[in-house]
């Protein structure tokens, strides 16, 4: 399925980990909540624009699973910092996801190091700032509300948008700066 669609199902997990949040102890989303959720949601399926002419069932099964998949990560891992620290989380979750990874990357062929400094050079800044942005969602995690936490996660479309804007000169279309505004509003209304 197209890219745009996957990402507008995947995000439909900040809401669905909000309405699941009570499954951990914590108070329900009120309705007023929920409207805002919807209002990201909207914001960023006028952003994303998807295309719905490629229905392959197994893209959308894959998004959705995600979308859930994610809604655990964030259910367990609220959980699991509540009685464990945010180095420990942080440790073994990126050690069993390399792991995961590893075996992954060997079924489809083995890894390919980079050929050149410039290439070594951005793997290893994307394992830097993959590991730091772990390390800090999770300490967020700690301290914040699943369903707070799960708001202010619509955001990375947006921010995504903007960086693409910023660095690499993308030029975004009107729906995209409307789809944009009505999430960053929906944030600020929650």
């Amino acid at each position: 399925i197209p890219v745009s669609l996957a990402a507008l199902i995947f995000y439909t997990w900040p809401l669905l980990a909000a309405l699941a949040s009570p499954l951990i102890g914590e108070a329900r989303v009120t309705k007023y909540q929920i409207l805002c959720f919807i209002g990201a949601f909207i914001g960023l399926a006028i952003t994303f624009g998807p295309a719905l002419d490629q229905l392959d069932p197994r893209g959308v099964a894959f998004a959705a699973m995600g979308a859930l998949f994610t809604v655990g990560l964030m259910l367990f891992g609220r959980v699991t910092l509540r009685k464990t620290s945010t180095l420990s989380v942080s440790l073994y979750g990126n050690l069993i996801s390399a792991l995961l990874a590893a075996a992954f990357v060997s079924s489809m062929g083995g890894f390919k190091f980079p050929e050149t400094t410039q290439g070594a050079y951005y793997l290893g800044a994307i394992c830097l700032v993959f590991s730091a942005a772990v390390a800090t969602q999770l300490l967020a995690l700690r301290i914040t509300k699943a369903s707070i936490a799960s708001m202010i996660y619509n955001m990375a479309p947006v921010v995504s948008i903007v960086a693409a804007l910023v660095l690499l000169g993308e030029i975004l279309t009107p729906p995209q700066y409307l789809g944009g505004a009505i999430v960053i509003t929906a944030l600020l209304l929650f």
